[in-house]
């Protein structure tokens, strides 16, 4: 209750924000809409905790799903936030699976390497054979069969190459131990997680084929992770406290290390290659959670229409649209159109009018359409977009770029993005600049702006531009392609001062 509300008042110092690495190629994206990091997209949903659901969350802020993958999202968030006990005990269980020390990476980089330590299995039939050699020998010894003075120095012989062997392999065989599960028991974790996605009714589609990859009768994960955790229970003997005593007396007599090593190695012959997709679909009932999380939070968000990417017709339209990291109090909504093809919104006003906050009010919706999630706004209809911005550009000094330089490399990354998307029938560039190149006098920033907004447009790019210059749609380049929109101010007369003061209407 307290992150839902939190989450609801925008109160960000005590909503958890945890740090993601970036996606190669999206930095200016994430950087310009606030993406990842504090008073972000990423800590508004929250919800996972969990390495591999932070990273599917990630990848899910940056990449253009196909319509039929964020359909299936849609309807499994619609699902999912109607369960608040099983949305509870999931983030619970994450939780505490999030603070192990053994991750799932050290887990899938085990489960799908070849045997370290034991690659032909010799390691495993030596102990075998030394672990029978010491039963019957102190079995013989005990019963009489043999006189003490003949088991004695054999015994000793026996004892003396398994401590040999201790030594020797030890180090390695509980550095593999270790990434199987550590002394928090990541495991049963897992074990705990999988029990109540079983007990979980579904009937979207995407939660019903994520169902039967981890129930599946053949490779069942609650079997299997089952028999996981009572090995990773024996290779643990060892931090058992008082069972350590037990551990150091199995492992000098019989070598217990080595036995758990080949048990885990037929575990991983056995189930290895189903380790990658029983996390997979733990990140996604974990993602798709967060979400719906969201949703339940936000209930007076909607959920978007997808319309495929029809040539010429490619639209983004929504009424009321606002800012989904403002709180009730402070947004304000907006209808707003971007599109068809061969048309741009430009967007004027004078500073703190509300431009800025609408071009990225556009690009959130649009990560948030995308990712499966509602939208801040009373209805939205979009086809997929590939965004594309600059809007937060900086000087990069140390690398000799002047601020000027900096913005055109960006500007003309945008222009080749867009041209080799032209020809794609699956998505279109959506691009957002906001008062694009502010370093130059304002001739030559007129002409340069102009030929940027053509060259975006000639490939078939929609978008929304903001800008001072009230001339750049008069221009015999952009007359037929701009849609102009403004934002107005007002003058109040306060305590015998003029005050400027903005509604934040389109």
């Amino acid at each position: 209750l307290g992150g839902s509300l939190a989450r609801w008042q925008r109160d960000w110092d005590n909503m958890k924000s945890i740090e993601v690495e970036i996606p190669a190629g999206s930095e200016a994206v994430a950087k310009d809409l606030d993406l990842y990091g504090g008073r972000s997209l990423f800590q508004l949903i929250g919800g996972v905790e969990t390495p591999l659901g932070v990273q599917l969350l990630r990848d899910w802020l940056v990449q253009v799903a196909s319509i039929n993958d964020i359909e299936h999202r849609q309807e499994s968030v619609r699902e999912l936030r109607e369960a608040d006990e099983f949305l509870e005990q999931l983030k619970f269980l994450c939780h505490q699976l999030a603070d192990g020390d053994s991750g799932p990476q050290t887990l899938l980089a085990w489960a799908e390497a070849p045997n370290s330590v034991d690659r032909r299995g010799w390691l495993a039939r030596t102990a075998r054979i030394l672990a029978a050699a010491m039963l019957l020998g102190i079995i013989a010894a005990l019963t009489g069969i043999v006189s003490l003075p003949v088991a004695g120095p054999f015994l000793l012989g026996v004892l003396a190459v398994n401590f040999f062997m201790t030594v020797v392999f030890a180090g390695r065989i509980h550095s593999l131990f270790n990434q199987v599960s550590s002394r928090h028991g990541e495991i049963n974790h897992y074990l705990e997680i999988y029990r109540l996605v079983e007990k979980q009714p579904a009937s979207s589609e995407l939660l019903v084929d994520s169902k039967h990859e981890l129930f599946d009768p053949s490779v069942n994960v609650l079997l299997a992770t089952g028999r996981l955790g009572i090995i990773a229970w024996m290779a643990n003997l060892r931090r058992h406290g008082i069972l350590f005593i037990l551990y150091v007396i199995f492992q000098f007599l019989f070598l217990w290390d080595l036995h758990v090593l080949n048990l885990l190695q037929r575990w991983k012959f056995k189930y290895g290659s189903h380790v990658r997709t029983w996390l997979d679909n733990l990140a996604l009932w974990e993602s798709l959670a967060a979400i719906a999380q969201l949703s339940k939070d936000q209930p007076d968000w909607r959920f978007p229409v997808l319309r495929p990417a029809a040539r010429n017709d490619v639209v983004f339209a929504a009424s009321n649209l606002g800012h989904p990291l403002l709180d009730n109090r402070s947004r304000v909504g907006n209808d707003v159109t971007v599109g068809p093809t061969g048309t741009f919104l430009l967007v004027t006003g004078s500073n703190m009018s509300g431009k800025s906050t609408l071009l990225r009010a556009i690009g959130l919706n649009t990560v948030l359409a995308q990712m499966g999630g509602p939208v801040c706004a009373n209805d939205l209809s979009l086809s997929p977009l590939r965004i594309e911005t600059s809007m937060r550009i900086q000087d990069s000094l140390a690398d000799g770029v002047s601020f000027f330089m900096a913005e055109l490399k960006r500007l003309k990354q945008i222009v080749d993005i867009a041209a080799q998307f032209e020809g794609d029938s699956q998505q279109t560039v959506l691009f957002l600049l906001d008062e694009i190149l502010q370093g130059t006098n304002s001739r030559e920033r007129h002409i340069a702006v102009t030929r940027v907004i053509r060259h975006l447009i000639d490939h078939r790019a929609i978008g929304a531009v903001s800008t001072h210059d009230l001339e750049l749609g008069k221009t015999a380049e952009l007359a037929s392609a701009v849609q102009p929109v403004h934002f107005r101010e007002s003058f109040e007369i306060v305590d015998g001062r003029k005050v400027m003061t903005f509604d934040y209407r389109m």
